[in-house]
């Protein structure tokens, strides 16, 4: 069973009772839509967003931001790419998906490598968003990560799985 307990502009917050191992259990889950998080990547540099993430302050990030109604993890990371960067891909390759907060939300993370970027435009960005784009030597962000000053989980999954898996020195 399923009872809405809150609803706000990004996220709603269900109840959910029934049973595991014949005991009843009742877990309060955070409903929002997933993810698309982008590794946009020219020439070593990688395309971060410098974003304000209020309360936190200003932060680096890879593009990342929530599907619409339909749309697919690939739209979307196509679609967010473009408007917090300006730029687009050719092709968009999976390199991982994961749950960031599994013990009480189901949003699930879906990361993309784009491939064959060019910037077409300027960002499109919303009225409360607040982004700069820079491009920053994928080592450098490597370190930014190890440091601290990078401390998005997004990102550091991101980075670190395209580091792994391109055998790429941390």
């Amino acid at each position: 069973m399923k009872k809405k307990i809150l609803t706000s502009k990004t996220f709603s917050v269900y109840t959910h009772s029934g049973k595991i191992n014949n005991q009843k259990i009742s877990r309060d889950i955070v409903e929002r839509r997933d993810v698309a998080a982008i590794i946009a990547i020219e020439n070593d540099d990688l395309i971060l967003v410098k974003q304000n993430r209020f309360p936190h302050g200003t932060i680096y990030e890879i593009p990342s931001g929530s599907l619409d109604n339909k749309e697919t993890p690939i739209e979307c990371a196509l679609r967010e790419l473009n408007e917090e960067t300006g730029y687009t891909a050719k092709k968009m390759i999976p390199l991982l998906n994961w749950y960031p907060a599994i013990p009480f939300c189901n949003e699930i993370v879906h990361c993309f490598i784009a491939k064959g970027l060019k910037k077409i435009n300027e960002p499109k960005l919303d009225d409360d968003e607040f982004i700069s784009v820079e491009k920053i030597n994928l080592k450098k962000v490597i370190k930014m990560i190890m440091n601290g000053k990078i401390n998005n989980a997004t990102t550091i999954i991101s980075i670190l799985s395209f580091a792994q898996k391109n055998k790429i020195k941390l």
